[in-house]
């Protein structure tokens, strides 16, 4: 069943409204809850990490996860890599999964929904996960440790050594705090655009781990939700 509703903002007109897939809110509180179980034990194992990409930008945009996206991402230096693969036991207490994939790492429960492929199969992880990009210092920037997201997101999505001055302040997500690097705004726009805070991008679902119909809009104009 689909549930539809609208948020119309001040002084827009109904003109033009354009629907917009989001988040099951259900799915939304175990995005965070998934985040809080793996915050604390990154805490109590002294693991410094910090919100990136879409979930940078959902802190910095919207205090929260972005109505519309559907996974959360985080980063964490290369030193702590070693630790983090040593608590596949604690996460599986926990009811986690860890995960290494070739460039990154997810963390998912144990109890997730299966992720079919198009051709057959399933993805060695489930749905809802945490992807982990490992980053390293490297020619005077904080980037990706692997080669090939270097090479390719690393172009724009990297942080300076000033951005990843401890401690690390902290921003609303929801009903969490989570780290941010400084000058959050900085990156987003490098990695985004300049237009990051007034335009938003629509293009993966992570749910089927597919490419979906690439959607554009202007943050400003009246927005018709739809959940499905």
């Amino acid at each position: 069943m689909r549930i539809i509703f609208s948020l119309l903002l001040l002084g827009t007109s109904l003109f033009g409204q354009i629907s917009i897939p989001v988040t099951p809110p259900h799915v939304v509180e175990r995005f965070y809850s998934l985040l809080q179980e793996v915050d604390q034990l990154f805490q109590e194992e002294e693991i410094t990490y910090w919100a990136a990409c879409g979930s940078l930008l959902g802190a910095v945009r919207h205090g929260a996860m972005i109505p519309w996206d559907d996974d959360i991402d985080i980063a964490i230096l290369d030193k702590d890599l070693g630790k983090l693969l040593s608590l596949k036991k604690e996460l599986a207490k926990r009811g986690l999964v860890l995960c290494p994939l070739a460039d990154y790492i997810k963390i998912f429960p144990i109890d997730g929904e299966v992720i079919d492929k198009e051709n057959n199969g399933m993805h060695l992880w489930k749905y809802p996960f945490i992807d982990i990009f490992p980053m390293t210092h490297i020619e005077g920037k904080v980037n990706f440790l692997s080669h090939r997201l270097r090479a390719t997101l690393g172009q724009r999505h990297w942080f300076t050594k000033e951005d990843m001055a401890l401690p690390l302040p902290t921003l609303s997500f929801g009903p969490l705090q989570v780290p941010v690097p400084r000058n959050s705004l900085t990156y987003l726009k490098r990695a985004y655009g300049e237009d990051v805070l007034e335009v938003a991008i629509i293009e993966y679902d992570h749910a089927r781990e597919k490419k979906r119909e690439r959607l554009e809009f202007s943050l400003s104009q009246p927005l018709c939700y739809v959940v499905e």
